[in-house]
């Protein structure tokens, strides 16, 4: 919450052009003048939070918050140092192959073939090729092995 923008004062504006413009806006949104408007309430209460924070007592701690807000808006996120980037998302190829379950066919797939393809689809397409043959008919039908 910025109060500068709340009041519509500028951040190097003196406490006497604060209070006025504190003054204009609890004229503005007083609960008595705007009975059964909520909004009004809560913008009066705004209106009072942001005077409250633009205090001398307050204004030093409230300008150095903003200026590390406007410090922290202006520099890119990075994650911090203890944390490991995460790694892409892998395939069902991937994860097979790291798991051992494709062996070194798995491993001559993954140097042949482009990176769009995993070994798992390569595999996978001679395993099906293979199995479907075996069980069909002379007539492409299936049957009982």
């Amino acid at each position: 919450m910025n109060p500068y923008q709340i009041l519509g004062v500028e951040p190097s504006a003196t406490d006497d052009e604060i209070a006025a413009a504190y003054r204009k806006k609890a004229f503005q949104y007083h609960p008595d003048r705007n009975q059964g408007q909520g909004f009004a309430t809560a913008l009066f209460k705004l209106a009072t939070d942001a005077r409250d924070m633009l205090k001398p007592e307050n204004r030093a701690k409230t300008d150095a918050r903003l200026a590390a807000e406007k410090r922290a808006r202006a520099m890119p996120m990075q994650p911090p140092r203890h944390v490991q980037p995460t790694p892409a998302p892998m395939g069902l190829g991937e994860f097979l192959l790291r798991l051992g379950l494709l062996g070194l066919a798995g491993l001559a797939y993954r140097s042949a073939t482009a990176p769009s393809t995993t070994p798992f689809d390569e595999c996978s397409d001679e395993w099906w090729d293979s199995s479907v043959e075996r069980y069909r008919d002379g007539r492409g039908r299936f049957t009982k092995g």
